[in-house]
């Protein structure tokens, strides 16, 4: 049953925060990494690792309505995501998933090839 645009549709399709569920070789490397950060002492939070291409849609789109795009130009996502598009809606989504820059339907996050992440205690050494 379509829904309408807003806030709610965020929290579907969330974005992993599993380093598990990157690509390989990708997670072999980030494995590394994280190892070699605990070893030097540091702490790691993982923002982001991979993102459903569903909420990447939803995002891109609520972005390019709220710049003016006219919610029903929006092309229909296979599978069906059955949103009923707005302004109004896609002003609370664009809100609720803290963007600042227009999202792209095609980025590394969404072939488990990125990692998001926030490095305490790097000493530089």
């Amino acid at each position: 049953m379509p829904t309408p645009a807003g806030a709610a549709w965020c929290a579907l399709y969330p974005t992993s925060r599993d380093v598990a569920d990157l690509a390989e070789p990708f997670r072999a490397h980030v494995v590394s990494f994280l190892a070699d950060l605990d070893a030097r002492g540091c702490s790691v939070q993982i923002r982001a690792t991979l993102r459903p291409p569903e909420r990447a849609w939803l995002m891109h789109w609520a972005w390019r309505i709220v710049e003016g795009e006219a919610p029903e130009s929006v092309p229909p996502h296979d599978p069906p995501i059955p949103i009923v598009w707005s302004v109004a809606g896609a002003r609370e989504m664009v809100s609720a998933y803290q963007l600042a820059y227009k999202p792209s339907l095609i980025s590394r996050h969404i072939q488990g090839r990125a990692i998001d992440m926030t490095i305490k205690g790097w000493s530089g050494e």
